[in-house]
């Protein structure tokens, strides 16, 4: 082999032999996720409507339900305002009434149950539960009174339904 021959063939390996060798290296660095998850709860109530009275009836009742969802472990207490009418007729001053707007009332109380035995309000009369984050139902009672001494015609009251949660 001539020497021209040999510095050829010797001239890739001493290239080779100079190529930094290739490693792999890694590095790391952290990703954090953090959120707060805020407790909530969603309240949905089905108003009375289209109730017809006989005058001449002492008291009627009608019944309707409400729902609330709250996601898990998260406590509440549901209760009925005092309406607009709150008071207002003489000798039912604790009680609120529907009016016709012309100074009628029929007064009427919320319960918890049809026969009204047992009052739906505030505090210790409030519907109380803790969410699982299903819907959790109630169905209460509205019993009006009095209805012999109202004149005919349309009566309405508005009731604000607050549902207090943590």
């Amino acid at each position: 082999m001539t020497r021209k021959t040999f510095l050829r063939a010797l001239l890739p390996i001493a290239l080779a032999s100079l190529a930094v060798p290739a490693f792999a290296a890694d590095t790391t660095a952290d990703l954090t996720i953090q959120g707060t998850l805020t407790n909530t709860c969603q309240l949905s109530v089905t108003s009375i409507e289209g109730m017809d009275w006989s005058g001449i009836s002492e008291a009627a009742a009608r019944t309707s339900g409400l729902s609330i969802v709250c996601n898990a472990g998260t406590t509440y207490s549901i209760s009925p305002g005092q309406g607009q009418n709150f008071g207002l007729l003489s000798g039912y001053e604790t009680y609120r009434a529907v009016t016709n707007g012309a100074g009628a009332y029929i007064p009427y109380g919320f319960f918890k149950d049809p026969q009204g035995s047992q009052v739906w309000g505030d505090d210790t009369d409030a519907f109380t539960g803790v969410g699982d984050g299903t819907v959790q139902s109630y169905n209460y009672a509205v019993r009006f009174l009095a209805l012999k001494q109202a004149v005919g015609g349309n009566y309405t009251d508005t009731v604000t339904v607050t549902a207090t949660y943590n």
